[in-house]
């Protein structure tokens, strides 16, 4: 019996690395406008840092397939070092799982990869505003997807959701939707149009206005 629920515990744990890391390659591929993708890098630091591992190297083939070599680079030195800052340095001052040092090593990693980006390519003001952008959104993920994990969805059901929880919730839906968003079929993107009911669907059963918010941080 013990032997068994071991084998069982094993898989959950196999299963929960598979899970993450095919999370993380999909974030990879979510680009926005100018070809920006902060997602990873925010999965990567909100996801708990028994998957981090195989997450950042699922990640790092994504940005390898989907992205130009020297995009890739960038993408690749923002990952590690938000590798070794979570598993590292916050390991050692015990706050590998506190929102707002997570949020601030995927800033300061994103910022880094960037800078070090544009430092061989064209350093312009205009350049540097929009990794500066990039970087505060990678922030504003962190935060967003560490509290939608966290959200106990299993025992209150969708209906009893804060309309917050449901926001962090669908945030992070319409994020992952994102990396399907250049599928199309007869010219029709799948991912957009789960997008639109995912904000319809919110807009029924949490208002409105946070519908309202929700479509505009995902359009």
């Amino acid at each position: 019996e013990s032997e068994k629920l071991k084998n069982v515990k094993n898989y959950r744990v196999i299963l929960k690395q598979v899970i993450c890391a095919a999370f993380c390659f999909f974030f990879s591929c979510a680009r926005l406008p100018g070809g920006l993708s902060p997602f990873s890098c925010a999965f990567l630091v909100s996801a708990e840092s028994d998957v981090a591992l195989f997450s950042y190297f699922a990640g790092l083939i994504s940005y390898f397939i989907f992205f130009p070599l020297e995009t890739a680079l960038k993408y690749l030195l923002s990952l590690s070092l938000c590798l070794v800052l979570k598993l590292v340095v916050l390991k050692r001052l015990k706050c590998e799982n506190s929102i707002y040092p997570l949020a601030i090593i995927c800033t300061a990693s994103m910022l880094c990869g960037s800078l070090a980006f544009l430092s061989f390519t064209s350093f312009e003001i205009f350049n540097v505003l929009i990794s500066l952008c990039e970087s505060i959104l990678s922030f504003l993920c962190v935060i967003i997807f560490k509290k939608a994990f966290s959200v106990p969805l299993h025992i209150t059901g969708f209906n009893k959701l804060t309309s917050r929880e449901g926001f962090y919730l669908l945030f992070t839906l319409c994020s992952f939707l994102l990396s399907f968003s250049s599928f199309t079929v007869g010219g029709i993107s799948p991912a957009r149009i789960l997008s639109v009911i995912s904000i319809l669907f919110i807009s029924q059963y949490k208002g409105i206005l946070v519908s309202s918010v929700f479509g505009i941080c995902t359009a």
